[in-house]
Formats: structure tokens, sequence, C-alpha cells
């Protein structure tokens, strides 16, 4: 599975000690220039990539900056050249870009549930680390779709037990 990951997911899964929990739930991951000036080289796990974007791209970048993020633009335009199975992004307007380009994403909060479904965390450790994100790390999530993620989380705890 071909993966791009903008910066946020990285910075967030690094906050609460989950970074490691990107190479239990993927092969490989992408980034571009943009996401390592952003977040830094020092923190990477092996398994991502530093990958450039073509000068098409950049063009594409370049034209739609100021309605995004550069992390974010490069990021999308990464995942449509490598033609990614997935796009993590947090974002919600940089979500809704890439699935106006046909692109499947997802966010921190579903990383966290992909990890949990796969057996790679438990789902009470997830939710506490998503409390701490969004109480501690500014982390901005919608009531609802909070609600919703913690229902899933709760309800794959009891599967488990």
């Amino acid at each position: 599975m071909k993966v791009v990951s903008n910066t946020s997911p990285l910075v967030f899964l690094s906050s609460v000690d989950s970074l490691d929990m990107l190479s239990s739930c993927f092969n490989h991951i992408f980034i571009p220039e943009a996401v390592v000036n952003e977040f830094g080289k020092d923190q990477l796990p092996e398994i991502i990539d530093i990958h450039r974007i073509s000068i098409e791209g950049k063009t594409f970048v370049d034209s739609h900056y100021g309605s995004l993020h550069r992390g974010e633009l490069e990021a999308i335009q990464l995942a449509r050249e490598l033609n990614a199975d997935l796009v993590l992004l947090d974002d919600l307007l940089a979500r809704k870009k890439a699935k106006t380009l046909n692109l499947n994403v997802m966010g921190t909060l579903g990383i966290f549930l992909f990890a949990c479904r796969e057996g790679y965390i438990s789902p009470l450790l997830a939710e506490q680390k998503i409390d701490v994100l969004v109480q501690e790390y500014d982390m901005y999530v919608a009531s609802n779709l909070l609600e919703n993620v913690k229902y899933e989380l709760r309800s794959l705890n009891f599967k488990h037990r």
C-alpha cells in the first residue's frame, strides 16, 4: 500500500509517542520535501521515504499555495504522482481538496482506529492518546466526529473483552 503523509499526522503521533505505530499500520510511507522542512528529518521512522514532487507538481503547488499550506499541497500532489492508495491529512480543507482529486484520505484519528482494528494498539490506549491530543496539544476535532470515534473505539474495546 502506497501512503503519503502530510506533517500534522506525524506531529500529532509524535506528540503522544505513537509515531512508531505507523510502521505497524503501513509498509511504506512517502513524504514530500515540504513535510521534511516542517517536521524535520531527525525524528522520521525508517519506513518513511522523502520523495520530490515533479516540476509540473510544483506548478500545481504554487498555483494553489495560500488556500492550503505548502506541506498539504505537496502531500496531495505526491499522492497523485505516486498513485498512492492513501494520503494522511488532518486539515478539513486539505481533505476536501484531496477528495475532489479522487484521493483516499485518512487522518490521525483514522490511523488510531485502523491500528485498533488491526490489534496494534488497544482501544482504551487509543482513546487516552486522542484525549491528550485534543486537551493538551489543541488538536481540533469536530465534536460529532470525536463522539463517533470514541463510540467506535469503545465498541472495539467491548469486542476485545
